[in-house]
């Protein structure tokens, strides 16, 4: 009987070093390694201003572009306007330059003094009404990613000083700042 267990111990043995020598050579890891890189370039800029169309004195004194923060972009535009009908157009070219479709969340302008102060909002008509700025045509709401067709959009602000004006305004020499925010399409 003592033959019998030694037999059975051995045989235990042998199974357990058959079966671990057998799990080790048919038991492998598996590793899993990747990565993963965003490729994304965000670049929606007013690529130019331009003067145009100067009627009367009016004269350019230059126009300046500002990237805002959170994907805002200004327009700035200061003229001088020296008598009644004076009028110059400024045109606005936007451009999406990165790999993201944007679209336009708000479009305002403002006016301001010559010492950089801003006229409160809803006082478009300061001075009365003698200088006012418009808008002509309207910048696109949908902004493709760079090389599609619709990438850029243009448009036109106008800056005019009334021709019925009899009274001379508190400033012939004005800004205006033209913001726009665009954000990453849905």
């Amino acid at each position: 009987m003592k033959d019998t267990k030694t037999v059975v111990i051995v045989g235990i043995l042998i199974a357990v070093i058959a079966m671990s020598v057998a799990y080790a050579a048919f038991a492998s890891n598996l590793s899993v390694t990747g990565t993963a890189k965003i490729d994304t370039n965000w670049d929606v800029e007013i690529t130019s201003i331009v003067a145009k169309n100067p009627t009367g004195q009016a004269r350019d004194n230059g126009a300046s572009t500002t990237k805002l923060n959170a994907g805002g972009l200004s327009a700035i535009f200061d003229c001088t306007l020296t008598q009644p009908g004076d009028s110059i157009t400024y045109t606005v070219t936007v451009e999406n330059k990165g790999n993201i479709n944007a679209t336009l969340k708000s479009g305002t302008y403002k006016l301001v003094t010559p010492d950089d102060n801003l006229i409160p909002t809803g006082k478009e008509n300061y001075d009365e009404g003698l200088v006012t700025f418009a808008l002509s045509g309207t910048p696109a709401t949908n902004l493709g990613k760079s090389g599609s067709e619709n990438s850029t959009t243009t448009f036109d602000v106008i800056v005019t000083y009334n021709g019925n004006a009899t009274t001379k305004p508190i400033y012939t020499s004005k800004k205006a700042v033209v913001e726009l925010t665009y954000e990453q399409a849905a």
